[in-house]
């Protein structure tokens, strides 16, 4: 049996110290993907996934791994702070981390948790959205990204959900003039 992987450069790069990986994605042009066939019946196959395994003791120390240890950083801080509001809108943030998966193109489409978190939760907390149907909104944000992985179905319900932007509060100095 043959596995076939397509690691591209995030993923390439994602595999070095992060000052070596920023220094040589300035350097390289488009996006490279390798296809890989892996032979996992025969032993040189089995010898490259267990090379591959043996990476994770390195895996602390790239590129990856910065990054995605400060999204979850910044995923736990909204999670915290959407409990203080909502704990039903907090069930549907950390439902949400489901959206990231896989890797390669399967993991790039799952940058729509960006946008859920920086165009519903954060106006949510901000209270530039009303906090009515906060967890309604997370929810349905979440089951568009879910269903189109391209995401336009997503982007219709940010749209509809950014709509409810409620007006500017005048400050003091504002009012008076």
């Amino acid at each position: 049996m043959s596995q076939f992987m397509a690691p591209g450069l995030a993923e390439i790069l994602g595999l070095l110290p992060p000052r070596l990986a920023c220094w040589a994605r300035a350097r390289v042009r488009g996006n490279p993907a390798w296809r890989l066939r892996i032979a996992t019946t025969k032993v040189s196959g089995f010898a490259v996934l267990r090379a591959l395994a043996a990476l994770r003791s390195w895996r602390p120390y790239t590129l990856r791994f910065k990054e995605e240890n400060a999204w979850v950083e910044r995923w736990l801080d909204l999670i915290d702070r959407t409990l203080q509001v909502s704990p039903a809108a907090a069930r549907e943030v950390v439902a949400s981390a489901a959206l990231v998966r896989g890797y390669a193109e399967t993991y790039d489409r799952a940058q729509c948790l960006a946008a859920l978190m920086e165009e519903v939760v954060e106006p949510m907390l901000a209270g530039r959205l009303p906090q009515a149907h906060f967890a309604e909104a997370v929810l349905q944000a979440r089951v568009a990204a879910s269903k189109d992985p391209e995401g336009a179905a997503l982007a219709q319900t940010l749209a509809a959900i950014g709509r409810l932007t409620l007006p500017q509060r005048e400050g003091p100095a504002t009012a008076a003039t």
